[in-house]
């Protein structure tokens, strides 16, 4: 399973590798990266961990997030309750 998005706009972004050479990156709007240093930080040290933790490396060559400010529609998460 794949899961693909797009996003268009004037994105920057912040970047950084985990123990094992992934890069990981949050893209944000421009001004706004370095809101995602915390996600970025969080989601390197979380690849290393189940890494470690499994004994199996994060099988894909990097990780890119999008960071979007004032997602009034809710998580992907939220969308399945609010159908019953």
């Amino acid at each position: 399973m794949e899961l693909l998005a797009f996003c268009v706009g004037d994105f920057g972004c912040v970047e950084t590798k985990t123990e094992s050479g992934v890069p990981v990156r949050v893209f944000a709007p421009r001004g706004m990266e370095k809101h995602g240093k915390f996600s970025m930080e969080l989601a390197a040290r979380t690849l290393d961990f189940f890494g470690n933790e499994f004994g199996s490396p994060y099988p894909l060559p990097k990780m890119d997030m999008v960071a979007i400010p004032d997602f009034s529609a809710g998580a992907m998460e939220v969308l399945p309750s609010r159908l019953y």
